[in-house]
């Protein structure tokens, strides 16, 4: 009689358990709690131009990074001012750092086919492209000191000003960002403000801030979103307007913009990676630059894609260019079990109008669908 009624309380315990379990709307920011078969994950530094200080956990201070520098957990990267830089994870998601841009990488984990990845942006602007995850125990996190952002799959941006508001702009699928024990969901195409303190505002268009039509390069200009450029912290803050230009040219702005003009273009980082196996169902294929390029020489015949082995087999798609990052879409899924060659010819050529120096190939393969 005893045991049944401890076997009784027991299935209640976890009828109820699963009665309460958080919905997508009511998700919180992570706690760092590593599980004991989890696996740390590496990520790898890429100076795009520059330079980069690395902070490592117990270090007693800030070191010089460079290209190709392997990255931990704890670690924390500051670019500097007219610096960017990408980190590259180990499942091909990555994030792009602006200039004077701090983050510290808190948790980069997998657990058999959970990838679990959590970022703390302090102060300045990123744009995180993320894989999509499958598994549902994966997560990529962002938290800031007044908001977090947490998503399954998508490309969207973070901004964090010196008054510690936070800006979320999404580029493709859905973002859910949260504050205060309240969470909004942002669509494509849409950005939300969180003040420092105060719950999310509500999202509003993307296109009453920047042109319809893409930029070269996400951070090329002034971001008069911000909520200091906007008038302060009231209300007329939440009135995003066009960035106006610049009244003047900083000689730093300008040694930029001329070592831009000097500097060929090269490809800096991919999804999948060379070599790497995906799932079939994987299907966006993309390629980063190093410097901002031309988006009319950005398309089906400078990036293409071919089914590799006994045969060549052209693979018909798309081609889109955002943010640095050229995106090869397929018109169907991969095929399984197959070889795959991307490239990125000397047709693609910068805003300055340099080419590639060669053409740049990378292979990977599919596993099952």
């Amino acid at each position: 009689m005893r045991h049944r009624l401890l076997y009784l309380v027991a299935t209640l315990l976890v009828i109820i358990s699963l009665s309460v379990s958080p919905s997508c709307s009511d998700i919180q920011p992570s706690t760092i709690q590593p599980s004991a078969s989890a696996i740390n994950q590496q990520c790898t530094l890429t100076i795009i131009n520059g330079s980069v200080r690395i902070l490592t956990s117990g270090s007693p201070g800030w070191v010089p990074g460079y290209n190709g520098m392997t990255l931990n957990v704890g670690v924390r990267i500051n670019t500097l001012p007219d610096s960017k830089a990408l980190i590259t994870f180990y499942n091909g998601s990555t994030v792009e750092l602006d200039q004077s841009t701090e983050l510290e990488i808190q948790n980069s984990e997998s657990e058999g086919k959970s990838s679990r990845i959590v970022l703390k942006q302090v102060l300045g602007k990123s744009v995180s492209r993320v894989i999509e995850l499958l598994d549902p125990g994966s997560r990529y996190e962002i938290q800031t000191p007044s908001a977090y952002a947490l998503v399954r799959g998508t490309l969207f941006s973070v901004e964090v000003d010196g008054l510690k508001d936070t800006i979320v702009k999404v580029i493709e699928k859905t973002v859910i960002v949260g504050a205060q024990g309240q969470t909004v969901s942002v669509p494509a195409g849409y950005q939300v403000t969180v003040l420092f303190g105060s719950p999310p505002s509500p999202p509003v268009q993307i296109s009453s801030v920047i042109p319809s039509s893409p930029p070269a390069s996400f951070f090329s200009g002034s971001m008069a979103s911000s909520m200091q450029s906007a008038g302060g912290r009231g209300p007329e803050a939440m009135k995003l307007q066009q960035p106006a230009p610049p009244a003047e040219v900083s000689t730093g702005s300008l040694l930029v913009a001329q070592l831009q003009e000097l500097t060929p273009p090269a490809v800096v980082s991919t999804d999948p990676l060379p070599n790497a196996g995906i799932p079939a169902a994987h299907r966006a294929i993309t390629a980063t630059f190093n410097i901002p390029m031309d988006p009319a020489t950005i398309n089906i015949a400078s990036f293409t894609l071919s089914k590799t082995g006994f045969a060549i087999t052209p693979v018909a798609g798309s081609v889109t260019y955002y943010l640095l990052t050229a995106t090869f879409m397929p018109d169907a899924a991969l095929e399984p079990i197959s070889q795959y060659t991307a490239t990125i010819s000397t047709a693609a050529r910068s805003t300055a109008g340099l080419p590639l120096a060669n053409n740049y190939v990378w292979v990977f393969s599919t596993t099952g669908p």
